[in-house]
């Protein structure tokens, strides 16, 4: 067995006269003593092999659970030194349902209604109606909407039930994003089927997956299954010191009502503990929550929040997520026909603003002249240009002397930070790379820059109606300025798994009527049509 292994970035609230985009890099702290849960944090994505090594019922100062009632496992809690755990999850990580109006489906969407595979509203038995409900993600095996597209009827029902309406114009940006007239779009326990399983709201970021033997065929489709079991075991109870937060991930960061929750959640767990709430976020729900606490006071995070952990976050974006919009993820597909396929894509970035939120950002020009990055740039450049840790290390030192440093915790290169993995060494290297060349289509580069995210998009994109719209919502997110969340800050990323560098796309030479269903040639409506070449890794 493995455990996942992360380099950790431990940071403090800079001084309340610091700018609001200072980046939460910005001001690092020396590595203290920290409580129980804390410590528990350092396995939290490898629960299976690491929950071995974590004490127990630990919260509960090593009393048996078993012997306890709810209570009495409350006040041990209470008593002991963990702290409320509050958890974000990542995109697609919450499972979506759609509750079908009938009537007004059928009059205001009849085209879809009959692509679905429905005739009728009526329970005569004459025709087929739809049921009240469905899972919409991930849709169930022998649904209209079903991952396994043996027609292109079912891949056409599922796009169009994922679709979002978008008002520019609505004063209000939590009703910017409505569902279509007919299908209501919520969590799993958040509707009159699902409700009496919801188990607090954790139900809705689990066993995403349908199937028989889902835990062998798809370990990812747990969810945050082991998450909470593993948090449990130390002595948590969910619903009461431990609260998952499902969120529609299909919406903009800054029009989502999941930031309110998160919010609601961090004052209910202050209020019913006692104690400061340490907000975890996994990918996109990192990016969540860093908008939540943007939206807290100071004042309010100082009482509140102990520590935001940002679990492998997208911070400077996500070439997945540009590679979706442009040209189809392969990955998501398997034989154009079971998974995620070009219709279902091209509507995800025709309506939902997910997709944009996670658009590559520049942040390193962006803070090109802050010590930090000045700093942060120097380890990269010598990681770069040595092989050898103890030439690093000498170069290292040398900086050092003569440069104060802002980011006092980096470790040595010389330092042993793992020793599981046998791709790479386990000496404490930061493995970053700076991406200025994003994307190249044919002979023109694109960078990470807005302005050429921008042309590229308006350009490429599947379909481009909505992307100024996103583009903005984005910026109005405040997510691309890296704000600072004022907290105490824990970034955890994974640097030994093989990453996106580059998308290579060319122009096609020629244009068939099956261009549009193999990810490979795409009709762009007038706009120039590519065909993805290659992808760098590194």
């Amino acid at each position: 067995h493995i455990c996942s292994i992360f380099f950790f970035l431990m940071i403090r609230r800079p001084p309340r006269s610091t700018q609001s985009r200072s980046s939460a890099a910005s001001d690092v702290y020396k590595r203290q003593e920290v409580n129980s849960t804390f410590l528990a944090l350092f396995c939290l994505f490898s629960t299976l092999v690491c929950a071995a090594r974590a004490s127990p019922n630990i919260c509960l100062g090593g009393t048996n659970q078993a012997i306890l009632s709810q209570k009495q496992q409350f006040l041990k809690f209470l008593e002991g030194p963990c702290l409320p755990v509050v958890v974000v999850p990542g995109v697609m990580c919450t499972k979506l349902r759609v509750v079908i109006q009938c009537e007004e489906f059928k009059s205001k969407q009849p085209n879809l209604f009959q692509t679905c595979g429905w005739t009728t509203c009526s329970d005569d038995g004459k025709g087929r109606r739809p049921d009240f409900e469905y899972n919409l993600w991930i849709p169930d095996v022998n649904s209209p909407m079903s991952l396994i597209s043996l027609t292109k009827k079912s891949s056409q029902c599922f796009a169009g039930l994922l679709g979002l309406v978008y008002n520019a114009s609505a004063e209000d940006p939590y009703q910017r994003f409505t569902s279509i007239p007919g299908a209501e779009v919520s969590w799993y326990g958040h509707t009159f089927e699902t409700n009496e399983h919801s188990n607090c709201g954790a139900a809705a970021s689990e066993d995403l997956l349908k199937i028989p033997l889902a835990d062998q065929v798809c370990k990812k489709c747990r969810g945050m299954r082991d998450f909470r079991l593993h948090f449990e075991s130390l002595g948590y109870q969910n619903g009461l010191t431990y609260q998952n937060i499902p969120y529609d991930f299909r919406i903009s960061i800054a029009a989502n009502k999941g930031v309110k929750y998160i919010q609601k959640a961090v004052r209910k767990l202050h209020e019913r503990t006692g104690k400061k709430v340490i907000l975890i976020g996994h990918s996109m729900g990192a990016l969540m929550s860093l908008r939540a606490l943007t939206n807290m006071t100071q004042e309010e995070k100082d009482a509140k929040i102990a520590t935001f952990v940002s679990l492998t976050p997208p911070f400077t974006g996500s070439s997945r997520a540009l590679e979706m919009l442009i040209g189809g993820n392969p990955h998501l597909v398997v034989a154009n026909m079971i998974g995620v396929n070009l219709e279902v894509q091209k509507e995800l970035g025709r309506q939902s603003g997910f997709l944009y939120d996670l658009m590559p950002t520049f942040t390193s020009q962006l803070y090109k002249d802050e010590p930090w990055m000045q700093h942060l740039n120097a380890r990269i450049q010598l990681e770069s240009l040595y092989s050898n840790p103890e030439d690093i290390n000498q170069h290292w030192k040398e900086f050092l002397s003569q440069n104060q440093s802002p980011i006092e915790n980096f470790p040595s290169p010389l330092d042993k930070c793992f020793d599981v993995f046998t791709s790479i060494d386990g000496n404490c290297q930061t493995r970053m790379k700076h991406l200025y060349e994003m994307s190249k289509v044919g002979s023109k580069s694109y960078s990470k820059s807005f302005s050429d995210i921008r042309e590229l998009l308006i350009r490429y994109a599947l379909d481009n109606s909505r992307t100024i719209d996103f583009l903005a919502l984005k910026n109005e997110s405040g997510i691309p300025f890296l704000p600072n969340p004022g907290v105490k800050t824990v970034i955890a990323y994974y640097s030994h798994i093989e990453t996106t560098a580059k998308l290579l796309y060319n122009s096609c030479l020629l244009y068939t009527s099956d261009a549009a269903d193999d990810l490979l040639c795409v009709d762009l409506g007038g706009r120039r049509i590519i065909k993805k070449k290659n992808i760098e890794h590194i």
